[in-house]
Parts: structure tokens; sequence; C-alpha cells
């Protein structure tokens, strides 16, 4: 097997081919916002202003005419290359595997070429009643311009890092026995094809097929010893098991892998930032003519490489009322300042004291108003168990009712306690959630 050493030394760029002018992009994530920039780094650009510490943009993704989605706070956000908000909307609630509700903020958000679908993934920590503590994941789809039915597109528990391979399939990774998978979203739930799993029995995950279908990249293993595994295959996704071709060098730090779109090149994150890693040929157990990975963008993550090049009105919107320049645009180091965030309002009225036999007939009633538009959820928390959620999306100003619903199980728990703890969370479409939390008293009359 063929070792590759994967160094950020600006000594290094020697090695590399000279790169072709740019007509492609890659999508990343610095301070907490949605950035483009050539594929050696150049021209950066600033596509979002309202991410912050607190609620940061995730994971963002390119279709292949330039649109990106990705995560911010509770939602998915569709956004053209100015900036300009094309549709944003919260998932629905799932069911994990335990058949316990899962409502977690989108993440591993991934835009199919076309643009028209949008995978992500729900992880949350659990200990339902009956089964083992420990994070849950859900693998579930929605057209990108709006909440979509679970049941559309179907679920598939466990599994995590969803790539699309088309606009029909997407590549999906899983435990032991299950690594990596290939999804026809609309199918049904759990009915993800079983790929291959790694013939050395080490943890992988994380990876991205070429548009070509003939390579695939894969972070490997754990800890200290993780490192991307690039394979050659010869029968196209979901065919013969690709053979492994070369490994990096290892880095705790490796994530997110994506290809250029002529597959010659392969963009990933570590501590240092977006590396861009030449790799002219591919085949079973080798990479000849591969050299030394450049670092491209110090300090930032989350890359996506995609096919459309950056268009000159790209991170040129200004939302209606701003008066901020849109920010960094090409090799101009000194940022812009964001505009500042109107931080929005909620107001609750949460029942101080609840009678269980009421809960458990009615439910829990709370209601709620925000400043800002965006989705309301309520949730019942005993301990470190979350018994029952609820949400609604509401326009700003808008008064709403959220009801909470008591299985057999969570009255049953109830019924041994005293006090639970009730929280109300607004997600507005932008700036940072908003969360009213309470003690509840229970009666048990």
């Amino acid at each position: 097997m063929h070792p590759i050493r994967t160094l950020a030394v600006s000594g290094l760029l020697t090695l590399a081919a000279a790169a072709p002018a740019a007509a492609d992009s890659i999508a990343y994530i610095k301070d907490s916002n949605v950035w483009l920039a050539n594929p050696d780094g150049s021209h950066q650009v600033q596509i979002t202003h309202d991410g912050v510490t607190t609620t940061p943009y995730r994971s963002p993704s390119q279709a292949d005419d330039g649109t990106i989605a990705a995560g911010h706070g509770g939602e998915v956000v569709k956004l053209a290359q100015s900036g300009r908000v094309l549709a944003h909307f919260a998932p629905p609630i799932a069911t994990d595997s335990t058949g316990q509700v899962i409502e977690d903020v989108p993440q591993q958000v991934a835009i199919s070429p076309d643009g028209a679908r949008i995978a992500y993934v729900y992880s949350q920590p659990s200990c339902p009643p009956g089964a083992p503590c420990g994070v849950r994941q859900e693998l579930l789809y929605s057209y990108s311009d709006r909440t979509t039915p679970v049941s559309t597109f179907g679920e598939q528990t466990g599994l995590t890092n969803p790539s699309w391979i088309d606009n029909t399939r997407v590549l999906a990774f899983g435990g032991h026995f299950r690594q990596i998978n290939i999804d026809a979203p609309g199918g049904g739930n759990d009915d993800a094809v079983h790929w291959f799993d790694d013939t050395g029995n080490e943890d992988v995950g994380d990876g991205e097929l070429s548009r070509q279908g003939d390579r695939l990249a894969l972070v490997r293993s754990y800890g200290a010893n993780t490192h991307i595994a690039i394979y050659h295959v010869s029968g196209g996704p979901g065919g013969p098991a690709p053979e492994a071709a070369c490994y990096t060098g290892s880095d705790a730090t490796f994530a997110g892998p994506s290809w250029s779109p002529d597959g010659m090149r392969l963009a990933f994150q570590d501590e240092q930032g977006i590396e861009v890693l030449p790799l002219p040929q591919v085949v079973d157990g080798d990479c000849p003519g591969a050299s030394s990975s450049t670092l491209i963008l110090p300090g930032v993550t989350a890359p996506d490489w995609g096919p459309a090049a950056i268009g000159s009105g790209a991170g040129s919107y200004v939302p209606p009322g701003g008066s901020t320049a849109p920010g960094q645009s090409g090799n101009d180091p000194t940022p812009t300042p964001s505009p500042t965030l109107k931080h929005a309002r909620l107001n609750t009225s949460i029942p101080r004291s609840v009678s269980l036999t009421d809960a458990a007939s009615k439910g829990i009633l709370i209601h709620a108003r925000g400043s800002a538009s965006g989705r309301f959820t309520a949730s019942l928390q005993l301990g470190r168990r979350r018994l029952a959620t609820t949400g609604v999306r509401a326009p700003a100003g808008a008064r709403v009712t959220l009801r909470l619903r008591l299985s057999h199980t969570a009255v049953k728990l109830l019924r041994r306690a005293h006090t639970a703890r009730l929280t109300v969370t607004l997600a507005p479409a932008t700036g940072p959630r908003i969360i009213s939390t309470a003690t509840v008293h229970l009666t048990h009359r």
C-alpha cells in the first residue's frame, strides 16, 4: 500500500502541478458563517453574516448551479451565492430506533446535485426506558425548499454523513457490519443497501465518491491513528467492494473529504484548516504521482467542493433595511464588520403546577409569543430523560399554543417524581435561539 504524507507547508507548493483556472469553488465555514473560495484558496467571499458562536452555520453543501444549503440553528437554509435566502425551514420531528421522539438541530446537511433535495442527520443522546443510554442517529431527507414529512422519503436508522452519489442515491455510513451503504430516498424506512465493510475491521465513515464514481475517500480509524483512505472503485457504486489504493498519514483531526469535480484532487479538513491533496492517478494498491497536500485555507472547516464558479455577485446581498456592506471579498485581509444582530424576544406562559391526572388525559398546554418568526419547541424533561416534545412554526408576534402529550411510560415515570423541567425554545430565522425554562411541580390528584 502506498502511503502519502499530508503536510501543509508552503514550500511544498512546487510539488503539485499548477492549478487550472478556477471554474469551480469550495464552500466552507469561517467565523460561524458560510464562505466561498477558489480551489487554490484565492478570492475568499463571505456569503452569510448572521452566524454567531451560539448559532453558527454548519456543513455547507453546494448544488451544481452553486446553490448552497447549510444548517443554521434548528433550520436548514438554502442560499444563493449572493447570500440571499432562497428558503429556510425546520425539519420535522422523527422517531429513533427505540421509538422515542428525536428532534435535534439538522446536522451533516447535503444538497443533491440538482438542488432539489436535502439529506441531513439528527443526532441526540437519550436514555429511553428498557434500552441502554446512548447517542441515537437518524438519516432523513427533505425537499430543499420546505419542511417535508418523514414518510415522504423514509428514514434510515443509525446512518450518518450522507453524500449524494447522483440525484437519486446517497452514500451513508453505519457501524460495524454496515459501514458503507447506498440509499435511494423514497424507497422506505431502513432499506439502505449495504455495500462493503473495511477489510481491516477499522472504523470508517465521513466519506465521498468522486463524481466519476471511480474513486472513494473515507476517514478511517480513530484517535491518533485517524487517516484518510483512498480507494479505486472499479465496478461503480454498489458494485464489487473497492480496493484500497493509498492512505494518508495519521491525524486525529481529519474530517470532511470532498473531491474536486474532475476527481483529481481531494480537499479535507484538519487542525490547520482546509488542505488539498493532488491525486493524478488512483489504481488498485497505489496512487501514482501523488504529492503532498497544500494548506489553502487556514483556520476554517467543513469543505465542500462544487462545480460552480464563484459568480460576480457572490456575497453581495444585503437584507432589506441592512446598512452594512456584505463583508470580506477577494483577498482583502481586513474583514468588514458584520451587521449588528437584534436578539429575538420570547414570552411564555408555563404552568408552575400541573395535575398529572389532567396532563395524562389532556396534555400540558404552554402559550408563547416571539418577536421574530421561527420555530417554537416545547419539551418536558425528567432528569436526563426527555419525556415529551412538540413544535410549531409561527410568524413574528403570533400567539402559539403548544400541547405536550404524555405517553403511558412518561406518566408512569412522572408518578414517582415531584417536579419536572419544561423548556420552550424559539429558533428564529436569523440570530441565536432563545430558551425559556421552568420547574413544573406535579400534583398527584
